[in-house]
């Protein structure tokens, strides 16, 4: 396993090739350190300071989802259309649902919900065309 740290945030690759990435902060509480987290993944998402990074993002996000930082839902959609479309991480359908879900769930949108919605039929018609 492989690990790379810089500024609190740790990169490791997992068994399964995967890049996966945790931010060290014990001096903070878990809700101070979640929203940390979810901080530094809008920074890599957008560029604030630093060279956009999606996959960093992503991982970011996903960590902050964990920690249980309150996420806006664009960015799981984000995140859904990510283990969808394959980029920056590896393809996960399955996976992708979980996001989208998350993301119907905030429900502060009706484009969001929309969007997600759409993004899960489309999933499931290239499961079932795969199957056919």
């Amino acid at each position: 396993m492989e690990e790379n740290k810089k500024d609190n945030i740790i990169e490791t690759e997992s068994d399964e090739n995967e890049k996966e990435i945790n931010i060290d902060f014990p001096e903070l509480s878990s809700e101070a350190r979640a929203k940390r987290i979810y901080e530094a993944a809008k920074t890599y998402y957008n560029g604030d300071g630093t060279e956009v990074d999606y996959r960093k993002a992503f991982l970011l996000f996903e960590n902050a989802d964990s920690a249980g930082a309150d996420i806006e839902s664009c960015y799981y959609i984000f995140m859904g259309d990510a283990r969808q479309k394959g980029e920056y991480v590896k393809r996960n359908y399955n996976k992708a649902i979980y996001w989208y879900n998350k993301a119907i769930e905030k429900g502060k949108s009706l484009v969001m919900s929309v969007k997600a919605k759409s993004s899960m039929i489309l999933i499931n018609t290239i499961r079932h065309t795969r199957i056919s």
